[in-house]
């Protein structure tokens, strides 16, 4: 759904959409677009997408969400597979936090592999204290 990048200064990374440090690199991992349906509208039950698109006659794909998920300010960045989201180093600790609530309250696969993986990211990001930019396909 997006290419997860950790970087230096995400603000300076979002105006070139490629590194500006040495320290900027890809992770070879990444939320996929049913792991985020899942977190979302399974298990956060946010409501109705905003938009939608046919992609052929056998599925519909929900492009986003509008508004803010109550209780969750930062996993309600990751809006959807047409939006870059971003989290600074200092707010890194925050999104994990987020993940972990989340991941104790379901047991849906889905779900808990794509908390999983923002775990995963989240940890690598605080190791070497840089920022998470979820940049999008």
């Amino acid at each position: 759904m997006h290419t997860t990048w950790l970087v230096k200064n995400a603000s300076a990374f979002g105006n070139h959409a490629r590194p500006t440090s040495d320290r900027d690199r890809i992770l070879p991992i990444g939320v996929t677009y049913d792991e985020w349906y899942a977190i979302y509208f399974d298990v956060l039950k946010i409501g109705q997408p905003a938009i939608s698109r046919s992609d052929d006659d056998s599925r519909t794909i929900v492009g986003e969400f509008s508004g803010d998920v109550l209780g969750y300010p930062m996993l309600s960045r990751i809006r959807g597979y047409l939006y870059d989201a971003t989290f600074e180093a200092n707010e890194v600790s925050e999104l994990r936090e987020e993940c972990d609530t989340l991941l104790t309250q379901t047991s849906l696969d889905t779900a808990v592999s794509g908390l999983q993986k923002l775990i995963f990211i989240c940890d690598r990001a605080l190791e070497e204290n840089l920022s998470i930019y979820l940049m999008c396909d």
